[in-house]
């Protein structure tokens, strides 16, 4: 509400006189009650992440619970020696290498070994980029440069319902 209008409303109640008559008061009340509704309606929905991104964030939550790879890639890593940065990655590789094969089964796009020779009968722009010197037309022959990759499957657990889709690692509080 605008301060003149506070103000006229004001002068109206203390000289007596009436300000707005009762059907206007409950059409008034229900805009506003329409628009609390509304904005609560668009509340909730800001605050849900699609089921395409519960799944990126999940995938982080797994990345994150058996490599901590997350705490990791956060982590400002300057201040360690080389050895100690080291034996983490060591331990992180490991661990989140085993979390992708066993979630997502990561497959070569191209089924030979990179500094190879590959030939390419047809344009995949979806699964290999062709680079330097390109034909106009296939087939496309050149050196893998590198495999690409796919999930050959992906076997992720169930949504939890009752957690935060957005929290990829729950705050600690030790008491």
């Amino acid at each position: 509400m605008h301060l003149i209008e506070a103000l006229k409303i004001f002068w109206q109640v203390l000289w007596g006189k009436k300000v707005i008559d009762a059907e206007e008061a409950q059409r008034q009340i229900r805009e506003l009650e329409q628009r609390i509704e509304e904005l609560q309606n668009s509340q909730r929905a800001a605050n849900q992440i699609s089921a395409r991104d519960e799944g990126a964030v999940l995938a982080l939550r797994l990345l994150q619970r058996e490599s901590r790879l997350i705490d990791f890639l956060m982590e400002d890593i300057g201040q360690y020696p080389d050895a100690q940065v080291g034996a983490a990655v060591r331990r992180i590789h490991d661990e989140a290498a085993k979390t992708l094969r066993e979630h997502f089964t990561p497959e070569p796009v191209i089924p030979c070994e990179e500094g190879k020779t590959f030939q390419l009968d047809q344009p995949e722009p979806q699964r290999i980029r062709l680079s330097g010197n390109v034909p106009e037309s296939p087939p496309y022959r050149g050196t893998v440069v590198h495999r690409g990759w796919k999930a050959g499957r992906v076997k992720l657990p169930e949504s939890t319902h009752g957690i935060d889709s957005q929290v990829i690692q729950p705050g600690e509080l030790q008491l």
